[in-house]
């Protein structure tokens, strides 16, 4: 690799919300590295928001070839150009090392965890070079327990701003659960000044009995908390999306924008274009806007597919 091309991307690796830096990298590709020109194009492409269909092609030409077998451990989301998006099925001692150490998921800023026994939480902790740049963390099995050390050491997720815990409720006992003192707990710590969204799963019919109204007036800087009603399957059957109002309270909401792209992020929604079909186009836009700011790029195409449709 040459030194300008060096110089390039460590000015990405520095600021990787600088969307500049990446378009001059992609520009010295296609200039300059013809073995590379296609992740010059993918650049390009992503950062311009642009003919989904090639970013697709691209990728499923050249994701295996540049992740070798990091794919056998990680299902990988590119955006803006590279690696964003993380999902492990589980945490071990085998994926700490991989995720620091390769180059190629220096820009990973999300990370979500299916399954972490509690031994490797500490493991995640001392990966400072991994925990000082994410934003987002799901960790579906978490439990109070674990949760602890995770608010204790705040300080090395500086960047945090959405944080997803035990989303999978069900298959825990109801004694190593979430609850509404755990999520309290949340919202008081360092952690929960710094954060802007929060998702907690919760078994499928016990909305009832959580109280969000009990937390919401804290000075916690949690804008907007996603209770998942979760089946035992695992399947989220339900979101319901609660937003700090004017008055510091945690409402839920009525935007069914807000409530469709909460559960979007929670999981795949099978009924989505029957569900939004007959919204009114300017809805459709801002829903599409939505997803695309939270990095939900092919739902998002989903949404302009129906929008288009309209004529």
């Amino acid at each position: 690799m040459s030194d300008e091309r060096q110089r390039l991307l460590e000015r990405i690796h520095a600021d990787l919300d600088d969307d500049l830096a990446r378009s001059v990298y992609a520009d010295y590709l296609l200039q300059h590295e013809t073995a590379d020109v296609w992740h010059g194009e993918l650049i390009r492409l992503q950062l311009d928001g642009t003919d989904p269909t090639r970013v697709a092609q691209i990728l499923n030409e050249r994701k295996v070839r540049v992740l070798g077998p990091l794919v056998r451990l990680f299902e990988v989301t590119w955006r803006r150009g590279f690696p964003e998006r993380l999902r492990t099925r589980k945490w071990t001692e085998e994926h700490v090392p991989r995720v620091v150490n390769s180059h190629h998921l220096a820009t990973i800023q999300a990370i979500e965890i299916a399954f972490m026994r509690a031994r490797h939480l500490p493991e995640l902790l001392e990966a400072t070079r991994v925990t000082t740049r994410i934003t987002e963390l799901v960790i579906e099995n978490l439990r109070p327990d674990q949760l602890t050390p995770l608010l204790e050491f705040a300080e090395r997720f500086p960047r945090l701003r959405i944080l997803g815990l035990a989303l999978e409720p069900a298959s825990l006992p109801a004694n190593q659960r979430i609850t509404l003192e755990t999520l309290r707990a949340v919202f008081e710590s360092r952690l929960g000044a710094q954060l802007e969204r929060l998702q907690i799963g919760i078994p499928f019919g016990e909305l009832d009995r959580w109280d969000v109204s009990t937390i919401s007036s804290t000075s916690s800087g949690v804008q907007q908390l996603d209770l998942l009603e979760v089946e035992y399957s695992a399947l989220v059957r339900h979101v319901t999306p609660f937003l700090r109002g004017d008055d510091g309270r945690l409402v839920a909401s009525v935007d069914p924008v807000v409530a469709i792209a909460a559960e979007l992020r929670a999981g795949p929604v099978y009924d989505l274009e029957d569900r939004i079909e007959c919204w009114p186009r300017e809805q459709l836009r801002a829903l599409e806007r939505r997803l695309v700011s939270e990095g939900l790029a092919p739902e998002a195409a989903l949404v302009r597919d129906v929008i288009d449709s309209l004529g």
